[in-house]
């Protein structure tokens, strides 16, 4: 059962970060004018969870390093949001 729960851990954990990345360069390109999507940010945040309560140190350490991606998403969605209100 564990393997299998590492197994989906590491499958999904690539495919959000894949999306993550195309969305950056989507971004960078001037193609995506929005934060993107918000089910990658959802698929990060469930994966942080799991990675936390893993009870695995590598699993942990590296969740935890990784959290700051979900301070600069904020920033992202408060300013496109703040935007939106201002233009309305």
């Amino acid at each position: 059962m564990l393997k299998r729960k590492l197994t989906f851990y590491s499958i999904t954990s690539h495919l959000s970060s894949n999306a993550i990345k195309s969305l950056k360069a989507n971004q960078e390109a001037g193609a995506a004018s929005g934060p993107g999507p918000l089910w990658a940010v959802q698929t990060k945040m469930l994966l942080c969870i799991y990675g936390i309560f893993s009870g695995k140190s590598a699993v942990v350490k590296t969740t935890i390093e990784g959290l700051g991606f979900f301070i600069i998403v904020s920033k992202i969605y408060y300013v496109v949001i703040n935007s939106k209100l201002i233009v309305s």
